[in-house]
């Protein structure tokens, strides 16, 4: 995603949204905030988005149920996993199952950035 686009940060940590949010829109994106699958879901109800950034574990849906809801509504949409809790299974299930990139938090600026502009 060489260009601004719409994104869709989904954390249930409010410090970890938040930040996320800030440096997406720093980067002159045009970001969305959900702190559950749930709200992701209605999000994606209202609108289009060109990426979303997901934390893997959270309570009630989780992130690989976000992307395969994000994909069969939005095939095009790019999906970012992230995780505190990262394991080599989790990681290969996420791509295996259509994630663009799998970021362990804590993760730099840098890093984010990165990943969302490849």
């Amino acid at each position: 995603m060489r260009q601004p686009g719409k994104l869709l940060v989904v954390d249930d940590e409010p410090g970890v949204r938040t930040s996320l949010q800030g440096i997406l829109e720093q980067e002159g994106h045009q970001v969305t905030a959900a702190a559950s699958g749930e709200e992701a879901l209605a999000a994606m109800e209202r609108d289009v988005f060109d990426l979303i950034l997901v934390d893997l574990k959270m309570p009630g849906m989780d992130g690989l149920e976000v992307m395969s809801e994000a994909k069969s509504r939005m095939p095009d949409t790019v999906v970012i996993i992230l995780t505190a809790y990262g394991t080599l299974d989790s990681a290969v299930g996420a791509l295996r199952q259509g994630a663009h990139d799998y970021l362990l938090k804590p993760c730099s600026v840098q890093e984010i950035v990165g990943s969302v502009e490849m």
